[in-house]
């Protein structure tokens, strides 16, 4: 499990901050006993936003295999998708021994945003599986980078496209029209910027102290 990128700019937070605290999460709890004190085994971890296909997250993936059929399918009147989190064990780790089972669950929802703000994986691509009729994280990060580079490539400038998007809008009308618009250029286009605003925003992050990471 390494870091995902992360940095100390409010925009950035911004960004994230928005997703954490509009998920569904679903997942299965081995709930163990160690003496008094008891510990938990996450797996088969979902997440589940409207947004997922344009989510800014490096610790997401697809699987065939399993399903969320019981799962919210709708909220605030539009479709909820799910996507697969892969923890690596950080949550366990997090949420460490308690004295109570209700306390393992009370830590795991409060140690969630604190999770997704500061571990992924850089094995893992962005998201590129639509539901709606808008892009995707991949497909603009590709845009980017004209199509090469490594999955820490695509993250950053990403993140960078982001970034340039809040000089402008907020994070609402970012991630709605991500969902609502078929291709990376139209995107830009009504988002109202260009390649070259993200690579200035990339030219003026790379000067900071907190740059991007993996």
């Amino acid at each position: 499990m390494k870091q995902a990128f992360i940095s100390n700019t409010d925009s950035v937070l911004d960004i994230l901050k928005f997703h954490c605290l509009n998920y569904t999460l679903l997942e299965k709890l081995h709930v163990n006993r160690d003496g008094s004190k008891y510990y938990v085994e996450t797996g088969d971890i979902h997440l589940g936003s409207h947004y997922k296909q344009v989510l800014p997250l490096s610790n997401l993936y697809q699987s065939r295999d399993r399903h969320v059929d019981d799962a919210v399918s709708k909220s605030c009147g539009k479709n909820i998708h799910y996507t697969h989190l892969c923890d690596g064990g950080v949550l366990s780790n997090l949420v460490g021994t308690c004295d109570h089972v209700v306390s393992i669950l009370n830590k795991i929802a409060s140690h969630m945003t604190a999770f997704l703000l500061a571990n992924g994986n850089d094995d893992l691509s962005l998201n590129n599986n639509d539901h709606e009729s808008g892009t995707t994280a991949n497909r603009i990060a590709g845009y980017l980078t004209h199509g090469s580079g490594s999955n820490n490539t695509y993250y950053k400038n990403y993140w960078y496209f982001l970034n340039t998007a809040l000089q402008k809008h907020n994070t609402q009308e970012i991630y709605d029209i991500l969902i609502t618009t078929p291709t990376p250029e139209a995107v830009m286009t009504r988002l109202g910027i260009t390649e070259d605003d993200v690579k200035e925003t990339k030219a003026e992050h790379d000067k900071t102290t907190h740059s991007l990471r993996m």
